[in-house]
């Protein structure tokens, strides 16, 4: 995910820096790339990896952020069967999904009240 360290790219290119950069692995973003992966075709981009000498490594297929409406989460997670289906052909078999411990807007009192309480 090279968007972590400030660097957009999208899966094609993913592949490349991870495998110019000396990973064993390539973890994608399900979530917002799915449209993209599917018109690649998702056997070419398996094929692509194993050619970089890469491994699938975890996926995201959840929401990119959390604090969405609930519409826009209903509408993300409506797709997420879609989005485990494509990183399952081709190869991934972790998902994982980052909740920040902080919160964009509330204070801290709000924000634990919010997901401990």
């Amino acid at each position: 995910m090279p968007d972590l360290i400030g660097i957009a790219a999208g899966p094609a290119e993913s592949v490349a820096i991870a495998s110019r950069a000396g990973f064993a692995g390539l973890d994608l973003r399900f979530n917002r790339f799915a449209d993209e992966i599917e018109s690649l075709d998702p056997e070419c981009l398996a094929d692509a990896i194993a050619a970089a000498g890469l491994r699938p490594g975890y996926c995201s297929i959840t929401p990119q952020k959390i604090n969405v409406s609930d519409e826009q989460w209903s509408l993300e997670i409506a797709d997420a069967p879609r989005r485990a289906r494509l990183a399952a052909q081709i190869g991934y078999r972790r998902a994982t999904s980052v909740v920040v411990p902080f919160h964009e807007t509330l204070g801290y009192d709000a924000n634990l009240e919010l997901h401990v309480n």
